[in-house]
């Protein structure tokens, strides 16, 4: 599947990833409310074809300030929920201020002391 043409998103679609995408063995030490009946989850929005043959995709997350690549095997294992659903709360620079914890899902420590020092302002 990894190898396949992706074709459940282009560039300039927006979707929601869930947060436990990124890493999951946090997940349960985040002080967040009812995470287990919650989708907490952050808006990535598809930018360009990555790779030949549309086998690649960046995306951003622009509340991490970070872009990820995917293959079709993770577009279609995460990254596909384009439509908002009732039981989304929405990971966004307000929410990070009074969630910190969540910074860990950054893995570029200066990308992440960036951050962190744009909510501390």
């Amino acid at each position: 599947m990894r190898d396949q043409q992706i074709t459940l998103v282009r560039p300039g679609d927006i979707v929601f990833v869930d947060i436990r995408s990124f890493q999951y063995d946090l997940y349960d030490d985040f002080n967040i409310d009812d995470k287990y009946h919650l989708r907490y989850v952050v808006r990535l929005e598809y930018t360009r074809w990555a790779g030949r043959n549309q086998r690649s995709i960046d995306g951003i997350v622009a509340v991490f300030q970070t872009t990820y690549q995917f293959d079709n095997l993770m577009v279609f294992q995460v990254g596909f929920r384009k439509e908002w659903e009732p039981n989304m709360v929405e990971v966004t620079k307000g929410f990070l201020s009074t969630h910190r914890d969540i910074l860990q899902l950054i893995p570029d420590k200066r990308v992440k002391a960036r951050v962190e020092a744009e909510l501390n302002r």
